[in-house]
């Protein structure tokens, strides 16, 4: 037997949760003795046979101990069933009228690799069976079979899934953590984060990530997935502002063959892809509202369906989200609904941007420019005292992102393992204490003109210099915003990009 098939994602509600400790057979069974002397496992089991007889007497087998069974008589009929239910274990016949069930065994490992497959045939040769186990099946019986025996195989398949599940535990807990994933600083402020990554993330609950961009939120989602139950799962990403919002529902849904003109195949959508482990919607805010409402749908039901299918499709998913937005003020325009607000908000984490803690940056400077130049493959640089100096005097309007932007291209252009001013881009060389309000006094309070011109400054750099959509963003007109901009001396911001 193959023993290398990883254990199928289940759902809480199918599912008890298991403690560290439990065992295999205590995992997934009851307590009663069955009759092959053993814990009695619990699990579903699709038996896929054209043979309407067998599979009642078969079935009625498998019910008495303790499995719920799910039949089939074609190839369709089990896709069906593979695509709304979770099973543990497949028992396939290896005729199925005209079809051939080799043929059904691949397109099970193809789409649903978790599941364990055990062929039935009465035709014992042993190179069909060599064939079978080398396309991926758990075991292959003869008919006529014995039926100790078949259930003992299918007990073996459930437990040995729920072994290789304890196994992953042990090595995710043993494992190190990974170097790219970095701690973002030490201030209190991020040591508050850190304290709240570290309570959400054992939990399956929803999670809301607020901050600037660039301030590290995909960064957070991604420590918040590799410490959760879902870590051994995929961890599937997606900007909701770079997709437009008629093509967005495709890409979280998937769609069918046909359901649209371009639609010359059936797709998998991010929520089937991410099944078992973490979904991160990035810039939520700038989703539509009838998209919003199917996903909403999603998180409270754990069910979809695919852009022109019939069928619903349940998936155990833990969505993570992210904006940069005010979602209480798109609330209040009818921009964002309240009630997917609050389901997504379970809990609400508000990561700070990079110049309202100075004491970040300097460890923040030592960690990105050896973790950038050790993936370029380049000594890891002497930062001279002249470039920290500049690099502490500026505002940082990218956050995080711009930081090791600006680390990357000094370490791949400057040649050299020292990183002096020149290596700098202009706006930093050019930046002045006084650009960054955050080297102000713990407890100082700053002056109008200074707010006012940090204001101006953020708006233009989000903007990327458009002062027509600066003004806006402001609510001044643009004939104000052109004589404040030539009254504070920002008219060399204005083309600096923050992404």
């Amino acid at each position: 037997m193959d023993l290398d098939n990883p254990d199928p994602g289940h759902t809480d509600s199918e599912r008890p949760e298991r403690p560290d400790s439990a065992s295999a057979d205590g995992a997934r069974g009851g307590d009663g003795p069955d009759r092959t002397g053993g814990a009695r496992p619990t699990g579903t089991v699709l038996l896929v046979d054209d043979d309407p007889a067998l599979r009642a007497a078969l079935g009625e087998e498998l019910r008495l101990e303790g499995h719920a069974v799910l039949e089939a008589g074609t190839s369709g009929e089990a896709f069906d069933h593979l695509g709304r239910e979770v099973v543990d274990v497949v028992l396939l016949d290896l005729k199925l009228g005209t079809e051939s069930g080799l043929d059904v065994l691949k397109a099970i490992r193809d789409d649903w690799a978790d599941t364990a497959v055990i062929m039935l045939s009465a035709y014992g040769m042993v190179e069909t069976a060599v064939e079978a186990l080398k396309a991926g099946a758990y075991d292959f019986v003869q008919k006529p079979f014995d039926i100790a025996k078949l259930l003992v195989t299918v007990k073996n398949a459930i437990q040995g899934s729920a072994l290789k599940e304890e196994v992953r535990f042990l090595r995710r807990r043993q494992r190190p953590r990974p170097e790219s994933e970095i701690v973002l600083g030490s201030s209190p402020a991020m040591r508050d984060v850190s304290a709240m990554v570290e309570r959400v993330a054992p939990s399956r609950s929803s999670v809301l990530l607020l901050g600037e961009t660039g301030a590290g939120k995909e960064v957070f989602a991604r420590a918040i997935h590799w410490s959760s139950p879902m870590a051994d799962g995929p961890f599937v990403d997606v900007n909701c502002s770079s997709i437009p919002n008629d093509l967005l529902e495709s890409e979280l849904f998937g769609h069918e063959k046909g359901s649209f003109t371009s639609a010359d195949r059936q797709k998998k959508g991010l929520f089937e892809l991410a099944h078992g482990g973490t979904l991160f919607l990035d810039e939520i805010g700038e989703m539509s509202m009838g998209l919003q409402s199917k996903l909403l749908r999603v998180l409270e039901q754990k069910r979809f369906r695919r852009v022109g299918g019939v069928q619903d499709i349940r998936v155990e998913v833990r969505v993570i989200a992210a904006t940069n937005r005010d979602l209480k003020r798109r609330i209040e325009e009818n921009r964002f609904r309240d009630d997917l607000y609050y389901r997504l908000a379970v809990v609400t984490i508000s990561i700070p941007p990079l110049r309202e803690r100075p004491e970040d940056l300097d460890p923040l400077i030592e960690s990105l420019a050896r973790n950038v130049a050790r993936e370029l493959g380049h000594e890891a640089p002497h930062i001279t005292p002249a470039a920290r100096a500049l690099m502490s005097a500026y505002g940082w309007p990218g956050n995080v992102r711009e930081l090791r932007n600006v680390l990357e291209r000094a370490i791949l252009l400057g040649g050299t393992p020292v990183l002096a001013p020149e290596h700098l881009p202009a706006e930093i060389r050019g930046a002045r204490p006084a650009d960054r309000p955050a080297s102000r006094r713990q407890g100082e309070v700053p002056t109008l003109e200074e707010a006012e011109r940090e204001a101006i400054s953020r708006a233009l750099l989000h903007t990327r210099g458009n002062k027509t959509l600066a003004a806006r963003l402001l609510g001044i007109s643009r004939q104000t915003l052109r004589a404040k901009v030539r009254k504070y001396g920002l008219e060399e911001e204005a083309p600096v990009t923050a992404s």
